[in-house]
């Protein structure tokens, strides 16, 4: 049978050890960081978001993961746990779990645990798209983890990623014709000690007669909504990657909007120099339907 084994980076522990039985072990351990959404319980509560940290002991053999919460702090309650082993699914680069609850050693219970642990995201290799000067990501891009669960009666968390690369469908309409377009990406570096983001558009072409272009928006505001966050911007010139301005294309307004529970998944609607108006759906994740 064909065991997932997550292709991580090297810096996560490998464990191979042997039983008595020539039952072979082998373990992967490694921590990531994201941030979270918290979404209280009641309508009128406001979402908001916090730095946090995940833990995974992942057992490829057994096809189990014990999957550690760290760094959340809910009405300046901590939660901090690790889960029994769950029983995962998946391939060589991802595998999913869930648990319909978690107990805590307090009494407390978790419901609705479920996660994704994937190395298919979307990045410079696969897009081959190559670094800007004086723009860096963050130290742990190449994987992500979307973990999603409830501690009842307090709050519905969502974890999502410091950094990511949106593929999908572009399309743009202009006085005297529309474009569509499935080669536009959308890095997205969020700086939540600021609520900003910097968002890079590579590859952007609003019109056929357009050449493909580079945009760099800087200092979109973030905003944590229930179950998701926003990304905004007015008046936006933006910036070449030689560090020159477009002011041509300045972007009247934008907005991306996460679309789904597991934060994977969003959209952006744009208006560029009163001419183009544009909307995107895509995801973070590689589309393997199309490999």
């Amino acid at each position: 049978m064909k065991k997932s084994l997550l292709m991580i980076p090297a810096a996560a522990l490998l464990l191979l050890t042997s039983c008595a039985n020539d039952d072979p072990t082998l373990v992967q351990t490694w921590g990531m960081n994201a941030y979270n959404i918290i979404t209280p319980v009641g309508e009128d509560a406001e979402a908001y978001a916090q730095n946090g940290s995940y833990a995974f002991e992942n057992d490829v053999y057994a096809s189990t993961v014990k999957v550690g919460v760290n760094n959340l702090i809910i009405n300046n309650v901590p939660y901090k746990f690790t889960t029994s082993a769950l029983a995962t699914t998946g391939n060589g680069y991802a595998f999913q779990f869930s648990a319909p609850y978690i107990y805590l050693e307090n009494g407390s219970q978790i419901q609705s645990f479920s996660g994704l642990v994937t190395s298919l995201i979307n990045g410079p290799a696969n897009l081959n798209i190559e670094s800007i000067p004086g723009i860096s990501g963050v130290s742990d891009f190449g994987r992500a983890c979307a973990v999603t669960f409830e501690i009842p009666g307090v709050a519905n968390v969502a974890s999502f990623p410091r950094e990511a690369y949106y593929t999908g469908s572009t399309s743009t309409t202009y006085p005297g014709g529309e474009n569509k377009s499935t080669d536009i990406a959308y890095r997205v570096i969020l700086d939540m000690e600021k609520s900003k983001a910097l968002m890079v558009i590579y590859g952007a072409k609003f019109a056929e007669a357009m050449p493909k272009l580079t945009f760099i928006l800087r200092d979109l505001d973030f905003k944590a909504v229930r179950g998701g966050y926003t990304l905004t911007g007015e008046n936006l010139v933006p910036e070449t990657a030689d560090g020159s301005l477009y002011p041509n294309f300045a972007f009247d307004n934008i907005k991306f909007s996460t679309t789904n529970k597991n934060l994977t998944d969003a959209s952006i609607e744009f208006s560029v120099a009163g001419r183009f108006t544009g909307s995107f759906k895509g995801s973070y994740l590689i589309n393997t339907d199309k490999q």
